[in-house]
């Protein structure tokens, strides 16, 4: 791999669930997600970080809406050989690679899809599986 990544950190921050009470049948559940991804890099550890949040929504078979069923939060940190070559300062930010940053949104939503599955395994959002999407929709979506 030309970046020559090193995850240093893989950690759930937040995981809630809401109307865990509800019957939410037994059908496979289905419903809608909304994804927000944050990129950032600190410095003097020459740290890369991907924030991914996503608050999950299933469709209740009785009340025929959607509801708020939970949410993960997980924090991934990483390490690049040739820091300079891919991170540039520019004032007070710094700028990363934008391949490079798909790169590490990949591996963090991917990651994040198999702690929720984990995490989740004995109650309702555990039972959602994430799709597969582009990390460069991901970004463009986090972005508007």
């Amino acid at each position: 791999m030309k970046y020559g990544i090193k995850i240093v950190e893989l950690d759930i921050y937040r995981y809630s669930l809401e109307n865990n009470d509800l019957d939410w049948g037994r059908k496979k559940p289905t419903g809608n997600i909304n994804i927000n991804v944050t990129v950032s890099a600190t410095m003097p550890a020459k740290e890369l970080s991907v924030k991914i949040d996503i608050h999950i929504f299933i469709r209740h078979p009785k009340k025929n809406a959607s509801l708020p069923a939970g949410s993960i939060e997980t924090i991934s940190g990483y390490q690049i050989d040739n820091w300079d070559a891919f991170v540039k300062r520019t004032g007070e930010k710094y700028k990363v690679e934008e391949k490079l940053k798909m790169e590490l949104v990949r591996i963090s939503y991917d990651n994040t899809r198999g702690l929720l599955r984990e995490r989740g395994r004995n109650d309702i959002i555990g039972k959602i599986v994430l799709p597969v999407i582009d990390p460069h929709e991901l970004l463009k979506s986090s972005s508007k």
